[in-house]
């Protein structure tokens, strides 16, 4: 329902534009994409306002701040988004198995420990 609201000309962008940004809140690049994102702002080149690279890279930055930023929140609202997004990855884990795939870093249900699986991911970041 989103897209229909914005000018059909515009939905293929906006859909990249959608698709870039959920793919930016994958972590596995999370280091490299940080020390790229820190070399570009100190760059006299760096123009997120007229050039489009410049935007993606801080759009993803920001992207991925919000979908981490619960955990500087209160300690009831840090919980509630950890126990979706746990769910989120174990719904995926369960599909990988259902598939006969490998189950990807963090989303194996069996043998989870909320506690030292938020230990671990902070560290990590």
């Amino acid at each position: 329902k989103l897209l229909e609201q914005i000018p059909s000309d515009q939905v293929p962008k906006c859909r990249s534009l959608m698709i870039s940004l959920i793919l930016a809140t994958d972590t596995s690049k999370h280091l490299e994409e940080l020390s790229a994102f820190r070399l570009q702002l100190g760059s006299d080149a760096f123009d997120p306002n007229t050039e489009g690279a410049d935007q993606l890279q801080l759009l993803s930055m920001l992207f991925r701040a919000a979908d981490i930023g619960h955990s500087a929140k209160r300690w009831d609202i840090h919980l509630v988004w950890s126990q979706r997004v746990v769910e989120e990855f174990h719904a995926q884990g369960d599909e990988e198995k259902r598939l006969g795939l490998k189950v990807s870093p963090l989303c194996e249900r069996e043998g989870f420990r909320m506690a030292s699986s938020q230990v671990g991911f902070l560290q990590f970041i």
